[in-house]
């Protein structure tokens, strides 16, 4: 005949079994939630980056192809008009070859922004391109010195167009706030192969920040975080007073393609 104790201790070992049983399953149901909410959302970013990526592409077209080509016959409408002008005075030819000159001028405009709205050229000649056109504009619009280094042995077709667009915007952002806020007029950026994936990194030597992190969200490093997590990358800064600022990117291989 089993004891009271023994059969006591039966009912507190089984009491305590199921006890775990249960612990562990919540835990395993709490933990499944929590990564199918994370994939939830990643998938949600991902598809709201493709969405603004897609849009601007469109616009850019738009540009491309409807307004300078509106901008192209209104100049050809006004050399028509100073042909047909009989004996026009040199004031007359003054101010119509200045109206060209303005409209020529705001072809090219219109040309950069459709680059800085979607780099046509990261689609046909790949992201090492795409940075030097960069580098390339903003030598103009920004007078900013900027050398493109690219490491040798990097596969830029083993990420996808989405991860590499996302690299490009993160220099596209970072050579902008070296414009604005570093207070010099050279940067760098490397772009090479790095832990399974592809990096890019802005560097400069300017001013620097006292808190990079807290700065970040003004720098707009919050966009850019998000549009990393949904390409399953990261996007970093590290600066101190006085000796420069870097930002960092990068993608997995094939990041971004689900």
């Amino acid at each position: 005949m089993t004891s009271p104790s023994v059969g006591l201790i039966w009912v507190y070992v089984l009491s305590s079994a199921l006890v775990f049983i249960v612990i562990g399953t919540v835990i395993r149901l709490v933990v499944a939630v929590q990564r199918k909410q994370v994939e939830e959302t990643r998938r949600f970013s991902q598809g709201l980056v493709e969405a603004q990526d897609a849009e601007r592409a469109r616009i850019a077209r738009e540009l491309h192809d409807d307004v300078i080509q509106r901008v192209a016959l209104i100049g050809g409408e006004l050399s028509a008009l100073g042909r047909i002008i009989p004996n026009p005075s040199e004031a007359v030819t003054q101010r119509i070859d200045g109206l060209r000159e303005e409209l020529h001028d705001l072809a090219d405009e219109v040309r950069a922004m459709a680059r800085r709205t979607h780099p046509a050229i990261l689609d046909h000649l790949g992201l090492p391109n795409a940075l030097q056109s960069l580098a390339a504009d903003l030598a103009v619009s920004d007078d900013l010195a900027v050398v493109v280094e690219t490491a040798p042995g990097a596969d830029f077709g083993a990420v996808s167009p989405a991860a590499a667009l996302s690299l490009f915007r993160a220099a596209q952002e970072g050579l902008r706030n070296v414009a604005r806020h570093a207070g010099v007029t050279e940067a760098t950026v490397r772009v090479g192969p790095r832990d399974g994936g592809v990096y890019v990194a802005i560097e400069d030597r300017g001013v620097g920040m006292v808190a990079p992190g807290a700065a970040a969200k003004g720098l707009g490093l919050l966009g850019l975080n998000e549009r990393f997590r949904a390409v399953q990358g990261h996007v970093s800064i590290a600066s101190r007073p006085g000796q420069g600022t870097t930002l960092t990117a990068w993608v997995p291989a094939q990041g971004g393609e689900g």
